[in-house]
């Protein structure tokens, strides 16, 4: 085979391949503009609170932020509860895991284990 055998339908593919960079380029901004950056305002907004208290020597605000990611998980679900077949026990363990973790943010367990 000849050199300009190889070559020549790399060179007629280079355009295409321009075509293709382009448009995942273009669909790559589209994405970030219409998903990632709202998302990131929502989710600053969303999370105000546990950002505002976190302390990277802390696990508090830690657990208050997996704790308000599960509400806003449980939200979700409880809209699409229909969908799954176990719908109910998993929103009743996620109200379960965000009770203890309330638990812990708020150091409740001396007043529980007096109530109990």
């Amino acid at each position: 085979m000849s050199l300009k055998k190889l070559v020549l339908p790399l060179i007629k593919s280079y355009k295409h391949y321009e075509l293709y960079f382009l448009q995942r380029s273009l669909s790559k901004i589209w994405h970030l503009t219409r998903y990632q950056i709202p998302f990131f305002f929502r989710n600053k907004f969303f999370f105000r609170k546990e950002l505002w208290q976190y302390n990277n020597f802390d696990y508090i605000p830690s657990l208050m932020l997996f704790k308000r990611s599960l509400i806003d998980l449980r939200t979700s679900n409880a809209y699409y509860s229909e969908i799954h077949v176990h719908g109910d026990l998993i929103l009743n363990q996620m109200n379960r895991v965000i009770e203890i973790l309330n638990y812990f943010c708020e150091d409740q367990f001396k007043e529980l284990a007096e109530k109990n």
